[in-house]
């Protein structure tokens, strides 16, 4: 239990230092997306290359995998269902839509209270292996006739 207290106030104080820069404007007004791109881009594959560095390969492709990547792919198909029948979406909505509903935030919550309850990471690197690799690129591919903002097909 002392595990998951100390993992969730590290994370208060984290979102709690976060927001007191943000209410100060200490970084000025892009640090948000700066940081949420710092954050995506290059914290959360280094955090994965470090976990997946020391884990069991046999965790990786683990039941686990198979049941977070299902999840999300049945999350989407229901949405893109309910969505074309009920709202009559286009496709680039659907995809827009399929993809936030199906992201699984695991990984950064997950993380850290693994760390501190289980005494390894390993745990969240299935969830975070299909959201880091799969999902931002297979939505960007399903977005028919748009463009992304370097002129090439396929971005939404």
């Amino acid at each position: 239990m002392n595990g998951v207290v100390g993992g969730l106030a590290a994370l208060t104080a984290v979102i709690a230092v976060g927001w007191l820069v943000a209410r100060t404007g200490t970084w000025g007004r892009d640090a948000a997306a700066v940081l949420s791109r710092l954050s995506y881009v290059v914290a959360t594959p280094a955090l994965l290359l470090l976990t997946l560095a020391d884990a069991d390969p046999g965790v990786l492709l683990s039941p686990a995998l198979v049941a977070t990547a299902g999840s999300a792919v049945l999350a989407a198909l229901l949405f893109a269902g309910l969505a074309r029948w009920r709202w009559r979406l286009r496709p680039t909505e659907l995809t827009a839509g399929g993809l936030a509903s199906s992201y699984v935030n695991a990984g950064n919550l997950g993380v850290p209270i693994s760390v501190y309850v289980l005494d390894d990471a390993s745990f969240v690197a299935p969830c975070c292996c299909s959201r880091c690799w799969s999902w931002p690129r297979s939505g960007g591919r399903c977005c028919p006739g748009r463009r992304r903002r370097d002129g090439l097909a396929g971005g939404c």
